[in-house]
């Protein structure tokens, strides 16, 4: 048996070793041989927003549809599994639109931790937060019939037709509006609100309910957040009030909306000419940024720039003559940055492009793209005349989803598309910040798999190799997790540990032997 073991155990270590630096598009699991699937629903025009994933591994892919390119006001959620097939469990044949509601823009999505899905939009002038069950139907036990609106603030002179909605580890929702307040010249600002499980407005979050995000004249959106711990960072980017020029702000709040005065100065992270604000990322200590003209920041806990990606933290990148700008970023686990991208590879129209970065900030030269004229570290997306890829999420086992929309012109135009890429080397390991303060023993394991930990463990997850989920638990006094009720075949798993500086994760091998 140890002989047997001993093999099993080289298998699977030449497996990873051998896929190491591997990436390209799934061309044999996703119901596609390209690996991408465009969905065009009831021959109209769609974009792809976000991709979210519900506890049993399936995706939401949420975007927003209408009669023209103009006009796409209405939000679209089709469930799919990991594997490209739609779910049954969820809308009409996986699909689930706007009937029954009225919305003059969509403007965000997220997920809560009992996959009821949140949707932020506007209706008269006004915030419309919108709660759906997990299958898809209306949350009538939400708010007002389903929907939480929340009137413009008293200074409000019209939507920025721009908003962001989150939620947090407890459920409860932050939703984010910008708005002018001046026309002369324009002028723009932020409102953050707190809602709780019930769809009530909660008045101990900034000042009755609403915090508002002032810096000093600039003018200015809010373009994302992210929850670490019990804090909330809350990034913006604009103009000075002279109106030239570019600013980025980074603020952190605890999750009572009180300024972290020991972040930044006074809570707030100001980066002067630089616009880094479409997307935010943070693992452990480490927070990442992207945004305007193909930028990436790095920074600590604290707001300092990280002195390994550059003397201020951040480097810019010109990868298709000064047409690129920056989507979304995440961390992976072993700190290379993938940043999702739009440039222009061709004469005309937008293109979607990956690259990723070494921890220093250069190429990541491993990153390769055979079938297109991009540069080492970066991989095109293209596909028809006219596309960009707007949201990413990546799995544990090192699997990414990619949603935008990609320009078939015929016969209906924009189509929201969703990608499956294998980047096998980005799946969840130790080598993290935590990798050397927990371990976990035996492994293989049959019944009980034990663990040992120098931090503090608030939650412990187990999926299988799809990223869907198979437990999750708070840490018990015997410090083991109990696998005899989930009926395991033998194979592999990951067990991720969430603890107040981060995850971590690491693989199991479940053996009868």
């Amino acid at each position: 048996m140890l002989i047997h073991y001993n093999i099993m155990k080289l298998l699977f270590t030449l497996l990873f070793a051998a896929v190491a630096t591997a990436q390209n598009y799934d061309t044999v699991n996703f119901q596609n041989t390209t690996g991408r699937q465009n969905i065009d629903y009831n021959n109209e025009m769609q974009k792809g927003m976000r991709v979210l994933k519900r506890t049993d591994g399936s995706l939401i892919v949420a975007g927003r549809t209408g009669s023209s390119s103009n006009i796409m006001n209405d939000f679209l959620l089709i469930c799919v599994h990991q594997d490209g097939t739609r779910c049954s469990d969820f809308g009409m044949n996986g699909v689930q639109d706007d009937s029954g509601f009225f919305t003059s823009a969509i403007y965000d999505y997220a997920i809560q931790n009992d996959d009821k899905i949140i949707i932020s939009s506007n209706f008269n002038s006004d915030l419309n937060v919108i709660r759906l069950n997990s299958d898809g139907s209306r949350d009538v036990t939400y708010g007002n019939n389903g929907i939480v609106t929340i009137p413009a603030p008293s200074d409000a002179m019209g939507s920025a037709g721009n908003g962001k909605i989150f939620t947090l580890n407890n459920d409860k929702v932050i939703a984010v509006w910008n708005y002018s307040f001046s026309t002369s010249p324009y002028r723009y600002k932020t409102a953050v609100y707190k809602i709780d499980t019930a769809g009530v407005l909660d008045n101990s979050f900034g000042t009755s309910g609403m915090l508002s995000l002032n810096y000093g004249g600039f003018s200015s959106f809010c373009n994302d957040l992210f929850q670490s711990g019990t804090s909330l960072h809350l990034l913006s980017g604009g103009i000075p009030s002279a109106g030239t020029g570019r600013v980025t702000h980074l603020q952190k709040i605890d999750l009572n909306g009180i300024p972290d005065s020991t972040f930044g100065g006074n809570s707030i992270l100001e980066i002067s000419n630089v616009n880094l604000s479409a997307a935010i990322d943070i693992k452990g200590s480490t927070i990442a940024l992207c945004g305007l003209g193909l930028t990436v920041g790095l920074f600590d806990s604290t707001g300092s720039p990280i002195s390994s990606f550059g003397t201020t933290g951040i480097q810019f990148f010109d990868i298709t003559n000064a047409q690129d700008s920056g989507r979304d970023i995440i961390i992976q686990p072993d700190g290379k940055l993938l940043v999702l991208f739009k440039g222009r590879i061709g004469t005309v129209g937008e293109d979607g492009l990956l690259m990723r970065l070494l921890a220093d900030g250069t190429l990541d030269t491993n990153f390769n793209d055979a079938t297109s004229s991009t540069p080492p570290g970066v991989f095109s997306m293209r596909i028809g005349g006219n596309n960009t890829q707007d949201d990413m999420l990546l799995t544990a086992d090192g699997t990414l989803f990619v949603t935008g929309y990609a320009n078939f012109f015929n016969p209906t135009g924009f189509d929201i598309m969703i990608s499956k890429l294998l980047v096998l080397d980005a799946a969840l390991s130790t080598t993290d910040v935590l990798r050397n303060k927990i371990r976990i023993y035996p492994n293989p394991v049959n019944d009980l798999l034990h663990y040992e930990s120098m931090e503090d463990i608030s939650k412990i997850n187990v999926f299988d190799l799809t990223g869907r989920k198979l437990l999750t638990s708070i840490p018990n006094q015997q410090q083991f997790i109990d696998l005899t009720s989930l009926d395991l075949k033998n194979g592999l798993f990951i067990v991720q540990f969430e603890t107040l500086n981060g995850l971590t994760a690491m693989r199991f091998l479940k053996s009868n032997l």
